[in-house]
């Protein structure tokens, strides 16, 4: 059972959680690679969706199942040669010999491909060029549970750091999901895991290392900076709150200047900190000093415009486009007060 399966195997049972269904139990639960699965021999065997028996012309291929037209894959486990049939790429694990290998697919002629190992999957097809696509959507599926436990467990851990969990804090990690669209059934599996949180400590660091498998950069940095808005929901920044987001984001492999990019956002709520009126606050925000000069302000003010601007994050979700349009809005807010203060 993978690290995710363990976590959330005994909470999610059947609960749809938006359009993913009941694989969240059966699938996730038990680990990777646990796709509909069936052998086959003779060229029969079963349709793994809606289970009518199938005869096929060939040992290997993708076909249509005639009765209820779902896409159906014969292909031959690379380990042991035993004939197996699932219905989706990706990868997964042969019911005969228990290895695991990944499924690939060309996009332009259809050819499949089977890959031992991670080291061995190639990018491009043999007979035409075409891409080998080798995530299907049940492992897409498992990169989205991964994430929601890291957020939650992440989170909790952040709310717990400062001695106490507040209700702000736990409704500040609601808010994430709730932000996305999650129907209630969804939500009621993020109130199983925070619940699980408080009676099992998860494995924090084997959860980082998974996220660091499937998360980009950019992810990660909207990770981190949803953390220091569940540290700022009290209204104040803890140091051991700080402390353990610095040791996330340095788990997370990024960068110093990263971590204090994100941290100077936050700087108003840190104890011992400046009243946001005053301009070192609007210049921490822009991450220039007290003494720059206006064009210095002026350049970096078009930097942070073009890289935070909330059009670049549409694509990656309402939650993150919302991360980005609040930070766009406070980068503009401080440009006009630093302009004030310069009398440009």
């Amino acid at each position: 059972m993978g690290i995710i399966g363990s976590i959330i195997g005994g909470i999610i049972g059947g609960v749809t959680l938006g359009p993913w269904g009941a694989f969240a139990g059966a699938a996730i639960g038990a680990g990777v690679g646990n796709k509909n699965q069936d052998t086959h021999s003779h060229n029969y065997g079963y349709c793994p969706t809606c289970n009518t028996k199938l005869t096929f012309p060939s040992d290997e291929g993708i076909f249509k199942c005639n009765h209820c037209n779902s896409a159906v894959i014969l292909i031959n486990c690379p380990h042991c040669s035993a004939g197996l049939i699932t219905n989706d790429i990706g990868k997964v694990k042969c019911s005969t010999c228990d290895s695991t290998f990944t499924i690939g697919v060309c996009d332009n002629c259809g050819e499949l491909y089977t890959f031992k190992n991670k080291s061995s999957i190639r990018k491009k097809c043999k007979s035409c060029g075409g891409k080998i696509i080798t995530k299907g959507q049940q492992d897409e599926n498992t990169e989205l549970f991964s994430i929601t436990i890291g957020v939650v467990m992440l989170g909790m851990e952040i709310a717990a750091s400062d001695g106490h969990i507040d209700d702000v804090e736990i409704n500040q990690i609601k808010s994430f999901f709730t932000s996305t669209g999650m129907d209630a059934k969804g939500m009621n599996v993020i109130d199983g895991l925070i619940n699980k949180y408080y009676e099992e400590q998860p494995q924090i660091n084997n959860i980082i290392k998974e996220l660091n498998s499937i998360m980009k950069k950019d992810d990660k940095l909207m990770l981190i900076d949803f953390l220091f808005r569940i540290a700022a929901a009290d209204g104040i920044v803890e140091d051991s709150e700080i402390n353990k987001i610095k040791y996330f984001s340095d788990k997370l492999r990024l960068s110093q200047s990263d971590f204090e990019m994100l941290s100077n956002r936050y700087s108003a709520f840190k104890k011992g900190a400046k009243s946001n009126s005053d301009i070192s606050y609007y210049c921490n925000i822009l991450n220039v000093s007290v003494d720059s000069d206006f064009e210095e302000v002026k350049k970096s003010y078009r930097e942070l415009c073009k890289k935070y601007h909330p059009d670049k994050f549409m694509s990656m979700g309402e939650e993150f486009a919302e991360i980005a349009t609040v930070k766009f809005q406070e980068i503009q807010a401080a440009y006009e007060e630093l302009k004030k203060y310069h009398n440009a």
